[in-house]
């Protein structure tokens, strides 16, 4: 084991404790205890590292973006197995929350890691521009976490295909949700945010807030259509592929510890 793989196990074992490293490494599903959030965990998937993450302080740029009691509705597209929408609970402990995931086997995860959660609402969809139809699901070979509805992706362009889920479009959410607007919309989707950017910037405007991953590796343009989106937006870059638009005209900043 090289130096750098050896620290970052090091520093996965301090973190977990090493029970729960144990636990993780010998068991298919293992319930691992992670900054005091339980959460169910896959061997040999990406899981960890992005529950980690998560629960890490991933999410803590969004803080202060909103009241501190704000109780309206927060979406959370490409909910994986829950991670986020548990660290957006924390963050808004009165906001309702709605997650969703495309894949079967991620969404299985999410509703276990969600059930002590009330407010945080799971439906298996695929968030698209366009509702009232099917999309198939692909495996890029890059883990659970990637899979995508892009039909070519460019990294992978002979991506495997593998199931068919339902689209919903953002107006679709707000009608379930009876809300007529959003604190926060975060979309980590694999490509599939460049058609909302595009086809449902009026939905994605009514958000204060748009947390999102862009793909350009996976679908060419998504960069560009999240930037002509947010142009009477805020935007701040808060790492790498993760930027955040912000309409600073409904910010409250009436939200202190």
């Amino acid at each position: 084991m090289n130096p750098v793989d050896l620290l970052s196990l090091l520093k996965t074992i301090k973190k977990l404790g090493f029970l729960n490293y144990i636990a993780y490494k010998t068991k298919p599903i293992s319930c691992l205890n992670i900054n005091g959030v339980k959460i169910f965990i896959r061997r040999g998937t990406p899981d960890l590292e992005v529950a980690l993450a998560s629960l890490s302080g991933e999410y803590s740029c969004l803080k202060y973006l909103l009241p501190k009691h704000f109780n309206g509705l927060i979406v959370d597209g490409g909910a994986y197995i829950g991670t986020a929408s548990i660290a957006l609970h924390r963050l808004y402990p009165e906001a309702r929350i709605i997650a969703i995931e495309p894949s079967r086997e991620n969404y299985k995860i999410l509703i276990r890691n969600i059930a002590q959660y009330p407010n945080i609402t799971p439906i298996r969809a695929a968030i698209s521009g366009e509702s009232g139809r099917k999309l198939t699901l692909i495996n890029r070979g890059t883990g659970e976490w990637g899979f995508t509805i892009i039909d070519r992706p460019r990294d992978v362009p002979d991506a495997q295909k593998i199931e068919q889920v339902d689209a919903i479009t953002l107006e679709d959410i707000y009608k379930i949700s009876g809300c007529d607007y959003v604190g926060i919309i975060k979309l980590d989707i694999e490509g599939g945010e460049k058609e909302l950017f595009q086809k449902n910037a009026l939905q994605l405007d009514k958000s204060i807030a748009v947390f999102a991953e862009l793909h350009d590796r996976i679908t060419e343009g998504c960069t560009s259509s999240f930037f002509e989106f947010s142009k009477t937006r805020s935007v701040v870059n808060i790492e790498g592929e993760k930027l955040l638009s912000v309409k600073t005209s409904q910010c409250n900043p009436d939200n202190t510890d």
